[in-house]
This record gives C-alpha cells, structure tokens and sequence, in this order.
C-alpha cells in the first residue's frame, strides 16, 4: 500500500489552508482594530495605522511586496505597533522569508503579551519551522491567558502530535471540538490522529462529521484518502477501492493510483487493479513522486475576543 505520499499531501494541504485562513482572519481583526479608534492619536500613531491599513489590502488582493514595503514603514513608524509588527510577520513569511516574518512576531508578541492569538500565530510559525516544543509552550501560554481558546488547543494538539504524543494530542484536539464542534482543520487532524494511533473505526467516525459540514460531492481528496486508509485499515478493500476512486478524480497522482491498485487487488478486481497500476506507474515516470492535492478552503478556528 501507498501511503508516504498521501500522508505529506494531508500535511502539506492542512498547512497551506491554515496559512490562507489564518491571513483572513488576521486581515479582519486588524483591520477593525485599526480602525476602532477615531479619537486623537499622535501623528506616528495615526501614520501606522494608515500604512497598516494599506498593507492589509495589498496583502487581500495578494502584492506581498508592495504589502510589505507598507507595513516596513508602518513598524518604522510605530515600532511599538503590535499589529503592523504582526502584519508584517504574515507578509513575509508568505515570500519566504521565514527569520524575519518570526523576528517579527516574536516583536507583536512582546508588545501584546495578553492577547492568546498573538501567542497563537507565534506557535503556527515556530511549528511550522520544525520547533514543535516551542510552540507548544506558546500553546500553554494562550490556554493560560483564554482557556476557552480553541485555536490555542487546536495548536497544542498540532505541537504534541508533531513530538509523537498522540494520547494527549487527540485529548486536546477533542477540547478544541468542544468550542468549535464543526471546524474542518480540527476534524481532520483529530482523524489523523486517531489513523495513528490505529484507530481506524474512530477515525472513520471523525471524518464522518467532517464530510457534513461540506456539500455532497466537494469533498476534499485528503478527507477521502483518510477514509480510504481507515477501510483499509479495517480490511473493507472494496469501500477503499471505492474512496480511492474518488481520491484520483480530485488528485491524480501516481501514488494516489497505486493505492486505488492496491485496494483493487485486494478487493478481487484484478482488471481494474491492473489498469490503475499501468497508469501509476505511466505518472511516476512523468512527474515527481509527490503531487500535492490543490489546497482547498478549510475553515478557520473561531477567533476568541482580545483580552483588554
């Protein structure tokens, strides 16, 4: 069976959705804030929150270098700034430029040590970047300040899961579900977990929920590979062979016909196994071993109210 490559799809498709949700909501927060007060500011302030505002809508219709000249000059401004600092961490992170999008918002967190989604954003970033305790403790700091912040439990699940300690993951990831019954994220990843830890009934359970909060048919492939390895798992090879054949239709990569091959043969449909085989391995000489599913929109957690 294939499955090295669809796990880094989930992987992949989980995080780039998550940047794409995560810039929302930031855009929307900050820009309200940014224009929350209209009393008398001092001139530096009233400039930043000028800049800011343009480097949020450079930053919506996608001119990540216009939107970052702006909120350079917004920091410059008003260096003690939290948003713009935090703005200016989205701005370049999304052109890669991963040291200084951090340094960034290590800034934004320092000037606004009481708002949980500044540790939040933070801890995203320091996972991102492979360090999984860090951001774990900026989890626990968020929890301390909100505990009722899901996006703060969903980001310790993430953290632990990152560092193999599923048990506690999947109980905090379930404690994320409880104040957002119907995220996508948290419903996939909480599927994950529970295919981890080999669990594949419970996991079917988990994407069974997921699958309603989506229309019939717009089903993402990551959901449908995951219900594809839990029947495998379960030794249900024609309802696999049936997920993969949804999988391969929104996904065609060569590993994703392998798997629908392998689920074919299993379930005792050799002419079948035999075509999808020929056409992975047509795909594996054509293109990179590893396609990514195209990202598809997953919601983001529920964004708790700022502490004031």
């Amino acid at each position: 069976m294939v499955l090295d490559g669809q796990q880094r799809a989930i992987k992949q498709v989980l995080q780039n959705a998550w940047r794409g949700a995560r810039l929302v909501c930031l855009c929307a927060l900050c820009g309200c804030m940014l224009l929350r007060d209209r009393g008398p500011v001092a001139k530096d302030v009233a400039d930043c929150r000028k800049l800011s505002q343009r480097g949020v809508q450079a930053l919506q219709r996608g001119d990540l270098p216009v939107a970052e000249s702006l909120l350079q000059r917004a920091v410059t401004t008003n260096p003690r700034d939290p948003q713009a600092q935090q703005l200016l961490s989205e701005a370049l992170w999304k052109q890669g430029q991963f040291t200084a999008a951090t340094q960034a918002a290590e800034a934004a967190w320092r000037l606004s040590p009481d708002d949980p989604l500044m540790a939040v954003r933070l801890g995203e970033q320091y996972l991102d970047m492979g360090r999984g305790k860090d951001a774990e403790l900026l989890a626990i700091e968020a929890i301390d300040l909100q505990p009722q912040c899901s996006a703060a439990w969903g980001l310790k699940a993430r953290a632990l899961a990152v560092q193999g300690n599923l048990e506690t993951a999947l109980a905090d990831a379930q404690r994320a579900l409880q104040t957002d019954p119907r995220n996508q994220r948290l419903l996939l990843e909480t599927a994950e977990i529970q295919r981890r830890l080999a669990r594949p009934q419970r996991a079917l359970a988990a994407l069974g929920t997921l699958r309603e909060t989506y229309v019939l048919g717009e089903e993402p492939a990551q959901l449908l590979a995951l219900e594809a390895t839990a029947y495998e798992a379960l030794g249900r090879h024609r309802e696999a062979a049936l997920a993969w054949n949804q999988v391969v239709v929104k996904a065609p990569s060569a590993a994703n016909w392998l798997s629908l091959a392998e689920s074919q043969r299993l379930a005792n449909q050799p002419e079948a196994a035999a075509f999808s085989l020929a056409r992975g391995r047509e795909l594996e000489s054509s293109q990179p071993a590893f396609v990514a599913a195209a990202p598809v929109p997953i919601q983001a957690p529920n964004l708790p109210q700022i502490r004031r």
